[in-house]
């Protein structure tokens, strides 16, 4: 597939590769046509990985109809169900595309999904860890039950409006002028500080490979039954902001047996369950515990925002964050990680930081396992001082 800047064909640069990962788990009655929706790309230079997670029905033989002899698709058969982020994590290694859309099986792309999500990586007014686009809503017969996903706002308070200008960008044939002006007009980016959910469901998303890399872990057992966009959106984003795009790209289909959506996405009233929520909760741990274990790299990677990063990842606003680290779980974490966390960051800010989340009673004994069992006497007034510092601050408040 050629490039072009300014109306001129540059011959010495390829377009980019991009990467779908399909996880399916006995969704047969969906993934023929989710893998057709595959091949229907105007963007022809993809690869697509099948994940199938151990699946009890007819699904590996509708896949391997479906794909038939396309030398874009690899199979790869799990013996177990290991969830779809362990078969995301697998497939990472996997890859080989510079970008990556982590596609549900049952789902549907619409023909210019790749090439619209490419040409607003390539256009974008600064480079993005994720392109989000909107989706149809659909019911388990594929009957339309909305034209958008509500959570898709590209007029929120921080979102800033356009790409850069078409001549000065590198432009794929399958976008035409017409299709990238409105591309300029109805796509914005929001910066990586901005928190909460901004996201279409799972495969309304592509990711910057070289970002998602950094949310790879390796899991302590094969399994990690968590859906795959919980764990690399918020991050993604995190490190590197969102485009957001206002077309409708894809399908979301809502069947009674989906990972979150209960029904259709209506502002104001919860798609999801209550015990996905509570679920939730947990994945969040998961994710901060993977940020600590390499705080080295990312404290190195981030400079200043290591630990805005850190917070985002709890989806908490600055009122809330006392309560959801000074948990059972979030100090065992912050224990387990504290003497490499301390390294990472240098004695002073590890000692700030602990503080300032944990208070002076529970910041101590996470401090002193940082400093071998033994907190010194600099730190120990630091942390003296950021506890009085905050109930001088309570107290004028009230």
């Amino acid at each position: 597939m050629k490039l072009t800047l300014s109306g001129s064909t540059v011959s010495s640069v390829s377009a980019p590769l991009v990467s779908f990962i399909l996880v399916n788990w006995n969704y047969g009655r969906y993934v023929g046509a989710t893998i057709d929706s595959i091949i229907r790309q105007t963007y022809s230079h993809f690869e697509c990985l099948v994940v199938d997670n151990g699946s009890t029905d007819e699904s590996v033989e509708i896949i391997r109809r479906h794909i038939g002899d396309d030398a874009r698709f690899r199979v790869l058969r799990l013996d177990e169900n290991i969830g779809q982020l362990g078969a995301a994590l697998i497939a990472l290694d996997e890859i080989n595309g510079q970008f990556v859309t982590i596609v549900d099986a049952d789902d549907e792309l619409f023909p210019d999904f790749a090439s619209i999500h490419v040409q607003v990586h390539l256009a974008s007014k600064r480079s993005v860890g994720i392109t989000s686009s909107n989706v149809c809503e659909v019911d388990g017969a594929g009957t339309a039950l909305t034209s958008s996903y509500h959570m898709i706002d590209i007029h929120q308070e921080h979102a800033r409006k356009g790409l850069r200008a078409g001549s000065t960008v590198l432009r794929l044939a399958t976008v035409s002028d017409e299709a990238f002006a409105e591309l300029d007009r109805l796509t914005a980016f929001v910066p990586s500080r901005i928190k909460g959910w901004l996201w279409s469901p799972g495969t309304g998303n592509m990711m910057r490979r070289s970002i998602a890399e950094l949310m790879k872990f390796k899991p302590e057992q094969r399994k990690v039954m968590r859906a795959a966009d919980a764990h690399f959106l918020p991050l993604c984003h995190a490190f590197a902001g969102t485009a957001l795009i206002d077309i409708p790209l894809s399908t979301y289909r809502i069947h009674g047996q989906n990972y979150f959506a209960s029904r259709e996405s209506i502002t104001g009233i919860r798609s999801g369950t209550a015990e996905f929520v509570e679920k939730s909760k947990l994945d969040m741990y998961q994710s901060i515990d993977h940020l600590l274990k390499n705080a080295g790299h990312n404290s190195w990677l981030l400079a200043d925002d290591f630990w805005r990063v850190i917070d985002q990842a709890t989806w908490r606003n600055s009122s809330e964050l006392q309560d959801f680290y000074r948990t059972p779980l979030g100090i065992d974490i912050f224990l387990r990680n504290a003497p490499a966390l301390r390294q990472a960051v240098g004695d002073r800010v590890f000692v700030r930081n602990v503080f300032a989340r944990f208070g002076f009673r529970l910041g101590r004994r996470i401090v002193a396992t940082g400093f071998g069992g033994q907190i010194p006497l600099q730190a120990w007034l630091q942390g003296l001082r950021i506890a009085m510092s905050r109930r001088r601050s309570r107290a004028l408040l009230h």
